[in-house]
């Protein structure tokens, strides 16, 4: 024979994962080697696959008799959570997860094993109030399972993100608009396994504007100058107006004050009952007057 016939030969050896192996003694004589093999057939595949949809997402060949150790695998699926593998595309439960050891006898195609997310309900008695100069509170019933709510607004016709909370029912938006109206949507999520949140959609939205709050504690006492009114301050008011229906006449301006939380109404009827209204405000850069929510009107009579 040639001695150069097998010159350009390469062989490539298997062996077992984790095996010790040597490289055989090669003797000095060539004269005297001889290499024999016998044919391999115990090599199988272990694929891993996330869904119908995807291809495998790995493919391992193993050796027959060796243990295969379950891969952590980083698999996704929107919607759902991972819960392990399975031998079975139907499976509802995991035969295997990370960390687990199969003995490789054939070949194997695990498929993932996953649960569908319930998703929380849409908040309920989602309510805004205006809560200050460019401040509005909302605020909603929680939503049964959520890990927390997401709040979108729409301004000035733009609609984008503006703020979170897993913490609570109630959220301060501090970058309201005060000359018109604010648009809120609030969305609960859950988490995935990976921590992704997975986000309840709505279609349910409410509006205010920031503005400052109603007073509280409106109060008429009755006087020998007129009707006196008195109420709580609101904080960041610069002043307060007072609208009415005095002796009779349509509902309509009575009068200001920004020295405090009283006013008189001198020109208030001595026979029948006089109704009052009380708005706080605030003066925005250019002067303009911003005027606040009023609550419930009080009513009362000038002393005979």
């Amino acid at each position: 024979m040639d001695p150069n016939a097998f010159s350009s030969v390469s062989a490539e050896i298997y062996y077992p994962e984790g095996k010790m192996w040597e490289m055989p003694e090669i003797p000095e004589n060539m004269d005297d080697f001889h290499l024999t093999w016998i044919s391999f057939s115990g090599r199988y595949t272990v694929k891993y696959k996330s869904s119908e949809e995807e291809p495998e997402v790995l493919c391992k060949k193993i050796f027959g008799g060796e243990e295969e150790i379950i891969e952590d695998l980083k698999v996704q699926k929107p919607y759902y959570d991972f819960l392990g593998w399975s031998r079975s595309e139907t499976a509802t439960a995991a035969q295997y997860h990370a960390g687990d050891r199969i003995t490789v006898s054939e070949d194997i195609v695990l498929y993932a094993v996953w649960k569908k997310i319930d998703l929380p309900p849409e908040v309920t008695n989602l309510k805004a109030e205006p809560a200050g100069k460019g401040r509005v509170t909302i605020t909603w019933t929680a939503s049964s399972g959520a890990e927390g709510y997401i709040i979108y607004a729409q301004k000035n016709n733009v609609y984008a993100f503006v703020g979170m909370t897993f913490t609570g029912t109630k959220y301060t938006d501090i970058n309201a608009l005060f000359d018109d109206y604010n648009y809120y949507w609030v969305f609960p999520y859950v988490k995935d396994d990976m921590g992704n949140k997975i986000i309840r959609d709505t279609d349910t939205y409410v509006y205010a504007k920031g503005i400052l709050p109603a007073v509280n504690g409106l109060k008429a006492s009755s006087t020998a100058s007129g009707v006196k009114l008195t109420w709580n301050a609101v904080t960041g008011a610069d002043g307060y107006l007072v609208y009415g229906i005095v002796d009779g006449k349509p509902y309509g301006y009575v009068g200001m004050t920004t020295k405090g939380t009283t006013f008189t109404d001198k020109t208030a009827s001595k026979i029948q009952y006089n109704y009052y209204w009380v708005f706080p405000y605030f003066k925005d850069s250019n002067g303009k007057m911003i005027v606040g929510q009023t609550g419930k009107y009080t009513y009362g009579r000038a002393l005979p």
